[in-house]
C-alpha cells in the first residue's frame, strides 16, 4: 500500500496519518518515521521492502518530494512536473520496493496537489489525501468545536471575528491565484482558542478577549500601509512599506491588496448616496464594514480620484508584466506615487 498526504495544514495532515496508522498498525509496534530530506533512496527501499515482525510494517516518510524538487513553493511543483530522469528512477524504484504486506506513507505539506510526474509513477491503487484546512462556515464550526473542547463556549459571531482577525483575506475562501494564499492554520487557531479559554474561564469567550489577546501580525501592518496610501499620507505609507518589504512580505500580494482597495473605492463612487455597509453585503464582501473604512480614507478625495487610481493600478501592472518596471516593488512605488497625487496624464 502507498499513500501520499499533501499540504497545507499540519493538524489535518496528522489526522490523515493517524487514521491510516490506526488501520495498519494500531499499537505502533511496527511503524517507522523517516526524514526524506536526509535518508537515501536505498535506505527507504530497505525500510519498505523488509517484512515486519508483527504484521504490516508502516513507513512514514516526511518531505521526500520536497527534497527531490529543486526549488520551493510553486517552483518546486513545476520542477516535479517536468521531473528529471533521476527523479523518475528514484521514485519508481522506491514504489516498486514496497512489499505487498507493507505500507509507505509519503507526507509533504509543501505541496498542495500531486505533481503530474509523481502521479504517473504511483500505482493505481494508491491513496492521495489533501490536508487543506476547512474554510468559511466549516472553519467557523471547527473553531467553535475547538473552543468547546478547551472548555469555553464560543458563539458564531465571535468565532467569525476571531477568524477575520487571524486570516482576514483567506479564511472564507482560497484566492484565485494560489501564490497569494495564506491558508488558515488550525494549529494557530487551536493555540489562540486555548489561550482565550483560559482568559475567559469560567465564562464564554467574547470579542473583548479577542481584541485584547489576539495579535493580527503582519496583516495589520499591510492594512495600515494600504490605508495610509489611500489617505494620501505619503511619509507614513513609505515608512510602512519599507517595514513590510524588510520582513520579506511578497510585494505582489501587497500590490493585489492595494489594487483591491482601488476597485472597492470605485464601487463606493459608483454607489454614491447608498449605505456603504449595505453595498458591501450586496457585492458579497466577507467583511462589509471594510467599505466603511475605505470610505473614510477617500472622503476628501477629488472627483474622479477613484477612477484614476484604478487606471494607475492597471498601468503599473502592465509595466511590471512588460518588464518596463524591473520588479514588483517598483510597481508598488509607482502605484504609491500615482495615488499620492503625482502627475500621471497618461491615465
Amino acid at each position: 500500500m502507498i499513500a501520499v498526504v499533501l499540504g497545507t495544514d499540519s493538524i489535518t495532515a496528522q489526522a490523515h496519518v493517524t487514521r491510516l496508522l490506526d488501520e495498519l498498525d494500531p499499537r505502533r509496534a511496527n511503524t517507522n518515521e523517516l526524514d526524506g530530506q536526509s535518508a537515501s533512496i536505498g535506505e527507504l527501499q530497505s525500510a519498505v521492502g523488509t517484512a515486519g515482525f508483527f504484521g504490516v510494517r508502516a513507513v512514514v516518510v516526511h518531505n521526500l518530494l520536497a527534497r527531490m524538487g529543486r526549488a520551493g513553493g510553486s517552483e518546486r511543483e513545476r520542477d516535479l512536473t517536468r521531473a528529471s530522469p533521476s527523479l523518475n528512477v528514484s521514485l519508481e524504484s522506491l514504489f516498486a520496493a514496497v512489499a505487498p504486506e507493507n505500507a509507505l506513507i509519503l507526507v509533504d505539506l509543501s505541496l498542495i496537489s500531486l505533481p503530474a510526474a509523481v502521479k504517473r509513477l504511483l500505482p493505481i491503487d494508491s491513496g492521495v489525501y489533501s490536508s487543506a484546512p476547512p474554510r468559511g462556515s466549516r472553519l467557523v464550526a471547527w473553531t467553535i468545536a475547538a473552543a468547546a473542547t478547551a472548555g469555553a463556549p464560543l458563539d458564531t459571531a465571535t468565532a467569525t471575528f476571531l477568524l477575520q482577525r487571524l486570516f482576514p483575506q483567506t479564511w472564507t475562501r482560497q484566492p484565485a491565484n494560489p501564490r497569494f494564499d495564506h491558508p488558515p492554520d488550525l494549529g494557530l487557531i487551536q493555540q489562540e482558542v486555548n489561550k482565550l479559554s483560559l482568559a475567559a474561564y469560567p465564562d464564554s469567550i467574547t470579542r473583548k478577549h479577542i481584541e485584547l489577546m489576539v495579535n493580527t501580525g503582519e496583516d495589520d501592518r499591510i492594512f495600515s500601509f494600504v490605508d495610509a496610501a489611500y489617505a494620501g499620507q505619503l511619509p507614513a505609507a513609505l515608512e510602512q512599506l519599507a517595514k513590510i518589504l524588510e520582513v520579506g512580505e511578497d510585494p505582489m500580494r501587497v500590490s493585489i491588496l492595494l489594487d483591491q482597495q482601488a476597485e472597492l473605492a470605485g464601487v463606493i463612487d459608483a454607489a454614491a448616496g447608498l449605505d456603504v455597509s449595505e453595498v458591501g453585503r450586496a457585492i458579497g464582501l466577507a467583511n462589509p464594514q471594510r467599505l466603511r473604512g475605505i470610505s473614510r480614507c477617500i472622503q476628501f478625495a477629488s472627483p474622479g480620484h477613484a477612477h484614476r487610481r484604478i487606471l494607475a493600478a492597471r498601468y503599473a501592472d502592465r509595466l511590471v508584466k512588460r518588464g518596463q518596471l524591473r520588479a514588483p516593488e517598483d510597481g508598488l512605488y509607482f502605484r504609491l506615487f500615482a495615488k499620492s497625487g503625482g502627475n500621471r496624464n497618461q491615465f
